[in-house]
């Protein structure tokens, strides 16, 4: 007599190969996915960067903060001074810069996001020492 389809044994053992492979694989997908949104942040340190570095050749001088000087920092998702534009960004849409941090040639900008970590560089025009941290 032949046996039409799979005994129990068979089945507790491809369900137990599937749970094994989704448990490892779970902690790999978030690890790319932070890695992914983190990319996004560094991207926008570099708009703001080579927004900054434009204004300077352009201008002169560096676009002077309203709000440094130990206030508190205030975050938004455009400027159109330097028409940097995080709006349409997934994970990183809110950025500070404030500007005089060491001299008149240097500015510190972070970016952040909801549910990742902030990444805040530090930027000199004048030495070109770029200093980025999370």
């Amino acid at each position: 007599m032949k046996q039409k389809g799979f005994s129990l044994m068979e089945l507790v053992v491809v369900i137990m190969i599937v749970i094994i492979l989704s448990l490892i694989s779970g902690p790999i997908y978030n690890s790319f996915a932070g890695k992914a949104s983190m990319s996004e942040g560094y991207a926008l340190l570099g708009t703001i960067r080579t927004a900054h570095e434009r204004f300077f050749a352009e201008k002169g001088y560096m676009l002077q903060s309203t709000h440094g000087g130990g206030q508190n920092l205030v975050f938004t998702n455009f400027d159109s001074a330097l028409n940097v534009d995080a709006r349409t960004n997934l994970y990183y849409t809110s950025f500070c810069a404030h500007y005089g941090w060491s001299d008149t040639a240097g500015f510190c900008a972070i970016v952040r996001a909801r549910d990742y970590p902030g990444i805040t560089m530090n930027y000199n025009l004048t030495t070109g020492v770029t200093v980025i941290s999370r």
